[in-house]
């Protein structure tokens, strides 16, 4: 067991393919899996946190709407999705767009869920949104909707999952792709 009141950074190394459910704690705020060579799954807390994937496939998910410009994540090699939940119509933030960013690097694919109407991304926020080829949307809220702003790729998905008692159907996707204009 980890005490995220007290470990603060955790090293992960080794072929094997491994999931990390993290504890909340604001003391961990590195985890280093460069080293590891297989496929990570990995849940983050909302502390500040750099975090470095291996070489596998990693899949990295960010606690609702807790990537903001505290936190570095870089996907390392292999092909990898960073999973953002919206809270408050908001999967991430900076505290002054004009001068911060969003430290998200060697992520191939943007897992989005989109949760309620007025969800909202800008992808002006990442240093580095060209990376992104894929977009995927999840749509877990009746009639949601979701606008895309300055995506700078063409490959997006949309899935609409249904537990049984709700539709659960993307009502709007806002496509504003950004081009030389800006």
């Amino acid at each position: 067991s980890i005490d995220g009141n007290v470990v603060e950074t955790l090293n992960i190394s080794g072929s094997g393919d491994a999931t990390f459910v993290l504890p909340v704690g604001p003391s961990l705020t590195t985890i280093d899996a460069s080293a590891a060579t297989g496929d990570l799954t990995i849940g983050i807390t909302a502390n500040d946190v750099a975090f470095t994937g291996g070489s596998g496939d990693d899949g990295i998910t960010m606690s609702s709407s807790s990537l903001d410009e505290d936190d570095t994540i870089d996907g390392g090699a292999g092909a990898d999705t960073l999973t953002l939940t919206a809270s408050t119509n908001a999967y991430a933030s900076v505290t002054d767009s004009t001068t911060e960013t969003l430290a998200v690097s060697n992520i191939e694919t943007l897992a989005l869920t989109v949760g309620a109407n007025g969800d909202a991304i800008d992808f002006d926020l990442f240093a580095s949104p060209t990376d992104f080829t894929k977009v995927a949307l999840t749509s877990t809220a009746d009639a949601a909707n979701i606008t895309l702003t300055d995506i700078q790729t063409d490959h997006v998905t949309v899935r609409n999952t249904n537990d049984g008692t709700d539709a659960e159907t993307l009502n709007a996707l806002t496509y504003d792709k950004k081009d030389s204009t800006g």
